[in-house]
């Protein structure tokens, strides 16, 4: 989601599933298409590009079953914030996952916040942290 009059860009997981485990669409938020995405927003006077990749869920492979991201690139105005970053990874045997990203301005500050934790089919994401810093 990209909120100019917000002042805030916001990457948030998403999961889906006809069983269990459903973490539902935010309002103001829409569903990523399956193809790979170049997300821009203007937050303040700061300018944003990210490039997200979907990692298509594959017939074979551990925790193969389930799509999932990967950030190849998080910038703002050029200066890398994310690269290589997992988002959005279900399996329940991998590290900690990155599941929710946000940027937004804090009295003409730039703030990124993120959020990581293990994916459980009935909890969501438990024993979840957030962390905010600034982006100078």
């Amino acid at each position: 989601m990209c909120d100019r009059k917000l002042q805030q860009f916001s990457l948030v997981s998403v999961v889906d599933t006809d069983n269990q485990g459903v973490v539902p669409i935010r309002n103001g938020y829409r569903r990523m298409t399956r193809s790979d995405k170049i997300l821009k927003c203007r937050i303040g006077k700061f300018g944003l590009v990210a490039k997200i990749k979907l990692l298509s869920a594959r017939e074979r492979g551990q925790c193969s079953a389930f799509d999932s991201y990967l950030v190849v690139s998080l910038k703002v105005d050029g200066k890398l914030v994310y690269a290589q970053e997992l988002f959005s990874n279900v399996c329940e045997m991998s590290d900690p996952s990155l599941y929710a990203i946000e940027i937004l301005t804090n009295r003409g500050v730039l703030v990124q916040k993120e959020c990581r934790g293990k994916w459980d089919w009935t909890e969501g994401y438990k024993k979840g942290t957030c962390n905010d810093q600034s982006i100078r």
